[in-house]
């Protein structure tokens, strides 16, 4: 969906009016970001309701997008982020890591996909990162979702590392996306943090397979 939103502008253009469904964690952040068009999420059920009586005239997926607007490599426009963050979160996410340290604050990510999604091919230990993690200056934050207090507590623990971690904002993209604007650079395997990075314009290593897709 982060990847598809950079054609919304395309098709709102040709389109002028627009209802756009979407997760319903992104809805704040994409009505933010291009405010010509309604966004709507829920079941199918509520979609189909809330939109009854407004003669839609066509209905395509988002994945459909490239083939009308991205066919040559030229068709690619330059940006510097097509989502934008909400300016006061970023500015309480500033004020929050300066508060906790001087130096460059990084983002971190090190787990990636589902079992089914090919999670074992998409993740590394974060025991392995430990060469990034000691570079001199430098602060890290945990953008990683999921159970990882035990791995973040035994890098302390045994080496001394600091990760800042804050899980609750993890479940809100928007203030994710605040949290990466406010940082210096995202260090992320390839998962959904990646793509947000892009698409807000900042800065991000990302670390792919050795065969990527």
């Amino acid at each position: 969906e982060i990847m598809f939103a950079s054609c919304f502008n395309d098709v709102i253009d040709v389109a002028g009016r627009c209802f756009i469904t979407c997760d319903r964690r992104l809805q704040s952040l994409f009505a933010r970001s291009f405010p010509k068009a309604t966004f709507l999420s829920g079941t199918e059920a509520e979609l189909r309701e809330r939109l009854a009586g407004e003669e839609v005239d066509f209905q395509l997926p988002a994945g459909s997008l490239p083939l009308a607007f991205r066919q040559r490599v030229e068709d690619f426009p330059a940006h510097d982020g097509y989502l934008q963050a909400d300016p006061a979160r970023v500015e309480h996410w500033r004020g929050r890591l300066a508060a906790l340290g001087e130096g460059r604050w990084i983002g971190l990510s090190w787990q990636g996909g589902l079992l089914g999604t090919g999670r074992g091919r998409r993740s590394i230990p974060l025991e392995q990162l430990r060469p990034v993690l000691k570079l001199p200056g430098t602060r890290f934050v945990s953008l990683q979702y999921g159970k990882v207090e035990t791995e973040l507590a035994s890098l302390e623990r045994n080496h001394g590392i600091r990760v800042e971690h804050r899980p609750e904002l993890i479940a809100s993209t928007d203030d994710t996306a605040a949290l990466i604007c406010a940082l210096d650079m995202t260090v992320s395997v390839c998962t959904a943090v990646v793509h947000l990075a892009g698409a807000l314009g900042r800065p991000a290593c990302v670390m792919v397979p050795s065969v990527p897709e």
